[in-house]
């Protein structure tokens, strides 16, 4: 009888333990250098199977300042960058050569390094353990220099140690953007606390 019992207890842990699993939120990361080569990160949460990399960069708590006519363009992320729309989101990119612009990248799990994005951020779809890259700098379309390389183990750290949220973890919940008109939007989203896991 004993014996059954603990069989019993362990298919309820089991059970419990897959769904908590299901139910468990998605995390990529963000990876942005500034033009004096200061570094910022987050690991954003997402409930959706996959968002955009413009969606995943909104929500990661930076001020981001995207054109969103026509796609997503960033135009300024943390003030550094083009003040659309007084003037155009690419003001440093309008003549022919090499420019100053937000180069975006995707970190590549296999080989571990970083390929400079062929879509834009509105387009290109994130999933979990996935890590998008931004570089403010001179460089062409597809020529660019590229952002620090840090894994998902190193911006989602909390996440692959501690497989559900505990407090102090730094992470950002997943938020419902608002409506953004068709000019341009600035996100400025507040982390809230995440709750507390469940024993």
């Amino acid at each position: 009888m004993r014996r059954l019992g603990l069989i019993l207890v362990l298919v309820v842990w089991v059970w419990r333990a897959s769904v908590a699993h299901a139910d468990a939120p998605n995390y990529a990361g963000v990876v942005v250098q500034h033009g004096d080569g200061r570094v910022e990160t987050a690991c954003v949460a997402f409930e959706e199977e996959s968002i955009s990399g413009a969606d995943l960069l909104m929500r990661s708590g930076l001020d981001v300042l995207m054109d969103v006519s026509g796609g997503a363009k960033v135009c300024a992320i943390g003030g550094e960058g083009c003040q659309y729309p007084a003037e155009s989101c690419f003001c440093q990119c309008e003549g022919n050569g090499p420019c100053v612009y937000w180069s975006y990248w995707h970190l590549d799990p296999e080989s571990g390094t970083w390929q400079y994005s062929n879509l834009g951020a509105g387009a290109y779809q994130v999933h979990h353990g996935d890590v998008d890259g931004w570089r403010w700098g001179a460089g062409t379309p597809g020529n660019a220099a590229e952002p620090p390389l840090l894994t998902f183990a190193d911006v989602c750290a909390d996440v692959v140690s501690t497989p559900t949220p505990t407090p102090g973890m730094r992470v950002v919940p997943s938020v419902t953007p608002e409506p953004v008109s068709p000019r341009a939007t600035i996100a400025r989203e507040t982390p809230t606390p995440l709750p507390p896991p469940t024993p």
